[in-house]
This record gives C-alpha cells, structure tokens and sequence, in this order.
C-alpha cells in the first residue's frame, strides 16, 4: 500500500549514505520487484457492483468495493515503482530484510528471548518523493527515515542506546562498510547531539575491532631473518559432489583470465594506500622474488632504517614494525601471500581481512591454509567468511561454521544471496572433512548429529530459499490466500478449492525437492518419466508452458511458471478432493451413527490432512534456517452436497419403487396361489 506521509528530514539532523553502492548489493532487481508488483494486481478479483436495498446486497456492494481499492492500492505501488526503479528497488531490499530481522533485546538469552519484528514502509511525501520510513520496537524504540541518499532522525528522544541501534542496523546491512565509520560525519546537528554521536562512533569501533573468538591462514617466516619468509604454499582445491561423496581436486587459479599476482599485489597496495602512507608508515621493498609490504604505526621516512635495529648495549633487536606481507608468483601462476608479525603477535583482523581480500580478488574462492597458531586460525577463518573465501586445510566444527557464517552475514546482509551460496560451499568444505573421519552426513543415523545437521540446513538453505522466495515475494502466497479467501466467503462451495490449493502447495514443493535432488535438476527433469510428483496429464499441460526454457534450473524457475504449475496442480487435486468427500459422505449418510453429521464429518479429515501438507512445508523451510513463511489459516470452509442429496434422494425412491412393486406380486401370488 502507498502510504503518503510528509519527511520530517526538515531541520533534522541526517548523515549521507552511498545508496548507488549499496544497490550493487541488494538482492532484489529492478525486474524482480517489478514482478513482484505486477503478481499483486491480477490476484485482485475485481467485482461488478451489486446494487439493491437488502442486507446482502449492500454487504456485497461494500466488498465489491474494498476490492476495487486494493486493486487501485495495487496499481499505485507499481505506478510509484516506474517513477525511479532503481530508487525504490534499493528501498525495498531494506524493507524486506527490514521486515524479515528479528531484533533481539541485549538482555535475552537463547531460552528466553525478549523480540519484535522491526517496520519499514515505503512512502510518498507531497511532492511524489519516496522514502524509507523504519521504527525499531525492541530494544530500542528508535526510529528513523531513510530518503535522498540520507539517514535522518528527530533528535528530541535520541539518546546513546538508540544512535547505537541505528548504527547497527546500517552495520547488519553492509552500510557501514559501503559508507565508512571513520568517514561518517553527522550534519544539520546540536552540540549535545553531535557529542552523542562522537562517543557512539567510538564505542562502535570497540566492538568492530574485538577480535573474535575463532578463526585461520598462512604465516609467513621468522623475524629474527628480515624479509626471509617461510610460506606454506596456498594451494587450492575445488569439491564435486556425486552421490553425496565430496572429494577434492587441486586447481589452479579460479579466474584463469586474471594475473593472479597483479591482482594481489593492486589490492594491498590500494588497502595500504587507505589506511597508510607510501614511504612513511607502509613501504614496499623486493626479496627473493617477494614483493614485500611493511607497516608500521606512526609516520617517520627513517622507519624502515630504525626498524630490526640491534641495540649496542642490550644486543636485543628493536622491532618497530606492525606486520609483514609477502605476494610472490609461484612457477605453477599460483600466488602466495604470507605474512609475519613481529614478537610472535597475532595478525590482527584488518590484517587478515587484506590478505584474504587479496587472495579474493586474485580469483582465489578456496584457499588452503598451513600451520598456525589457534588466534591466527580465528582471525582467518572470520576474515574467509567476511569475504566469501573457504577456508582449507582447517578443522570446522558446527560452532566453528556457525560463527563463521555470523561474519558472514553481517558484512554482507543475513539474506544476501551470495551468502547463502557461500554457507553451501562452506558447508561441502565441511562435509569433505566429516567423510574423511568416515562420517557420511546424508545417512539417516547421522540425522542428530550437530555437525551434520549443520551442513544439511546450510545445503538446504541454499537449495530451498529461491522455493521461499516464490512463496513470499512473487506471488505464490497471494495465489494461494485468494483461493482460501474465496473458498470461506458466506455461502461458498469451497472447501474441494481450499483442499485442492493447498495439496497443491505441498505438491509444488516436492515437485520443486524432486528436482532439486534429480541428476540434472533443470525443468525438463519434471515433465520426465523419472519425476513422481507430476501426474501424466500435468506433465503434458507444463511441457507446453516449459517449451524453450526446458535446461532452466529447478531452482531458477521462473516465478510465473510455478505459478502456471502451481495453478495445474490446484484443479488436479480439487478434482480429487470432490470425489473423496462425496465418496466419504456416500459411506456415512447410510451409517446409523455417523448420518446426523455426514456432511461435516466427510470434509474435515481430507481439510486436517491437508493442513498437516502444508505446515510440513512449513517446517521442513524453518529447518534450513530459512525465515519462517507465512500461511493463511484456512478456516471452515463448506461443501455443497445438494446436487448429491438429490441423486442419492432419487435413488432410495427408485429402490423403495423397486421394493414396493416386488411386494405387491408377491402378495398378490400368494392370494392367487393354485387359481386359474
């Protein structure tokens, strides 16, 4: 619904955002929303007027006309979209991942958990102008709008608690780090505000720069013998899958086209330039084929001639430098990157996030890792999740996984769908490590144990949530409420509809399972003879609606066309649903003890066990991980067993017909018995 609403940016302060950088990482298209959009309209039954002084009359005249409005409230959306697609594409990812966190109070344990969902609207101000207008429940009870490529707030009830809310929600999104804590300045602000907001950018890097608790990768060589590392070799390894049995390959670089090394070495030198100065707190020097990078904390051009000095009187070496990194081209176009740190110190987070950023833009996706010390392995394996690197050659474990993927998601968004592929790929790393112990996560015995229930929600969460996705945002949950709604309005014959939409449901998620478990996994797989979810007659009908797009991925399908499956698969089972419950009712009108309640009694176990269809799905997408999916309650939906009634009313008058007329001549023989 558009919701108009004037800004209150107005003489309140605000901060600027680089809206133009997040859209290059929100999930949603132009095109998808665009879609989305257009699947609400036609869902939307508009009615002709009823007219007429009676109550019917008048009450259907009034949902005639609630229609029509959501219909209009439907076409305004869509018309405000085509205004600026990009604009309200960017605004709607936020609404959407605004709309599926749940924002956990600091007090709240696993246990016992104090949550609210947060609102976002996307709304218009007088001047057709949209903007994002977000509100916190819990803990906070903040609010504030986002519009123009500017974050505002009213000052007025701001307080340190609540600045920090807003702060993290930008962190959760990937803002901050698109737009720069140390940069962030805030403007249009009080004194008293300003200082508020100084100390809360503080406290905010305390908690950015806390080493985690667990992580890994590559150390370099030994201090005592300047620029003289000893790297472990990073190779690489890719899984394959067959069967379920993960076995690892040794690769070369995954970006064959890239000069892995110049791609290394422009991504250190553009982090050093950012955070250093050339020649005063980072210089660059050349040993036995290592191009080697040295950082120190304060500026001074005799650094490197103060640095690994031996003291005349204490003999001891007076290490004044930070870190070490070491990128050199191996023979096979492979490159290294190894670091040192001096006095045995463990690599610091920034520090593993450059090097693993190098190694990310060199084209390397996996990264095999040599001994190291545990701090260092923390720091690696967290800087891997952050940048969408897997980390080999390092043990996982299922809280070692999750932590990982906690990174992750918070650099990048929890429903960014770049981390759901990351989590699957982390996941198969993990399932190569587990079957090397001869533990096989796919076998039933293994169902409860952590480690493998771990990589089962991460492969599903990957493999199911484009199914979610359809259910919510493109327009499989709106096709499926209408029919429910319809099917309980006053005086309806709806219950075989309501029955048959949601077998339907569940029919298209297993028809959905069944391919995405088939060797190829493309459409074509469901109108073949192999696939057990379609009956003959669907597979006919989709061969027709697949035709051209027969090798499109299961998990790519287009969501008008599950949508056109869906829909074949709806009268197919409202079909049946019809002719079991006039099947059942025939059986109990004849029963003495069950006639006086036939007509309910023949609906409600084929309605419960659809109910029972659909909370499956339900559940089994909650399992993954995924955002729980919303599902309408269906209600008490009737059955019209008029037309039945009758024909079983005609056929007792036939047999009571029948029976008469045998009992007349039986009579009339035995009176007549031995007469002429």
């Amino acid at each position: 619904m558009v919701t108009y609403a004037k800004k209150n940016s107005d003489d309140m302060p605000f901060f600027a955002l680089d809206m133009q950088k997040f859209a290059k990482t929100n999930s949603f298209t132009p095109e998808d929303v665009r879609q989305y959009l257009k699947s609400n309209i036609p869902s939307i039954n508009e009615a002709p007027a009823t007219t007429g002084e009676t109550r019917q009359g008048k009450s259907q005249l009034i949902q005639n006309r609630k229609e029509l409005f959501a219909k209009q409230t439907a076409a305004a959306e869509l018309a405000l979209f085509e205004k600026n697609p990009e604009i309200y594409t960017a605004l709607y990812g936020l609404k959407k991942n605004t709309e599926q966190e749940t924002i956990n109070s600091p007090s709240s344990t696993s246990n016992d958990s104090d949550s609210d969902k947060a609102k976002a609207k996307i709304c218009q101000d007088e001047n057709g102008n949209i903007f994002l207008a977000v509100e916190i429940m819990k803990p906070t009870d903040v609010s504030f709008q986002i519009h123009d490529g500017k974050l505002s707030f009213d000052p007025r009830s701001m307080s340190p608690d609540k600045l920090k809310e807003i702060l993290s929600y930008l962190d959760r999104r990937g803002l901050l780090s698109i737009v720069n804590l140390d940069d962030l300045k805030l403007e249009n602000a009080d004194t008293a505000t300003q200082d508020m907001f100084n100390q809360t950018k503080e406290d905010m890097k305390k908690v950015q720069n806390k080493e985690p608790e667990k992580i890994m990768s590559t150390e370099g060589g030994n201090e005592n013998n300047n620029d003289a590392p000893q790297p472990t070799d990073n190779d690489l390894r890719t899984l394959e899958t067959e069967n379920s049995n993960v076995a690892p390959l040794p690769v070369t670089n995954a970006d064959p086209k890239k000069d892995a090394t110049k791609e290394a070495l422009t991504t250190v030198t553009k982090w050093m330039d950012k955070n250093k100065r050339r020649n005063l707190s980072y210089f660059v020097t050349h040993h036995n084929g290592y191009t080697v990078f040295t950082t120190f904390d304060k500026e001074n051009s005799d650094n490197m001639k103060l640095d690994n000095v031996v003291d005349g009187k204490t003999k001891d070496v007076n290490i004044r430098h930070e870190c070490k990194i070491y990128i050199k081209r191996q023979p096979n176009g492979k490159v290294e990157i190894s670091f040192s740190m001096p006095n045995n110190k463990p690599i610091t987070d920034v520090y593993a996030d450059a090097i693993v950023e190098a190694h990310r833009d060199a084209g390397n996706t996996r990264v095999e890792f040599g001994p190291m010390t545990d701090p260092n392995q923390t720091a690696f394996r967290i800087a891997c999740a952050r940048a969408f690197v897997v980390p080999v050659g390092i043990k996982l474990s299922q809280t070692k996984f999750d932590k990982m993927m906690d990174a992750s998601e918070a650099k990048n968004g929890k429903n960014n769908p770049k981390v759901l592929k990351y989590k699957k790929d982390l996941a198969l790393e993990f399932a190569y490590q587990l079957q090397q112990k001869g533990i096989d996560w796919t076998d039933e015995k293994n169902k409860n144990n952590a480690d493998c229930r771990c990589i089962r929600n991460a492969i599903g969460a990957y493999d199911y949530s484009p199914f979610r996705d359809l259910w919510e945002d493109f327009g499989l949950r709106a096709k499926y409420e209408s029919i429910i709604k319809a099917s309980s309005s006053a005086n309806s014959n709806g219950a075989a509809a309501a029955i048959g939409a949601t077998k339907a449901v569940s029919k298209l998620y297993n028809a959905y399972k069944e391919g995405i478990d088939s060797s190829d996994g493309t459409l074509a797989y469901l109108v073949s003879d192999r696939c057990t979810s379609l009956t003959p007659d669907e597979k006919q009908a989709f061969k027709q609606i697949i035709a051209g797009i027969e090798n499109t991925p299961v998990r790519d399908i287009p969501p008008k066309t599950a949508i056109q499956l869906f829909d074949l698969m709806e009268k197919t089972q409202e079909q049946r649903a019809s002719i079991k419950i006039e099947d059942e009712y025939k059986r109990l009108v004849h029963d003495d003890f069950y006639k006086g309640n036939a007509s309910r009694d023949a609906v409600q176990p084929y309605l419960n066990e659809a109910v029972d269809e659909i909370t499956n799905v339900k559940s089994d997408l909650a399992e993954f991980g995924l955002p729980p999916i919303g599902v309408v309650r269906i209600g008490s939906p009737k059955y019209d067993f008029s037309k039945l009634q009758e024909q079983l009313r005609a056929g007792q008058r036939r047999s009571q017909n029948h029976q008469n007329g045998s009992t007349f001549t039986n009579v009339y023989n035995r009176h007549n018995d031995g007469r002429i």
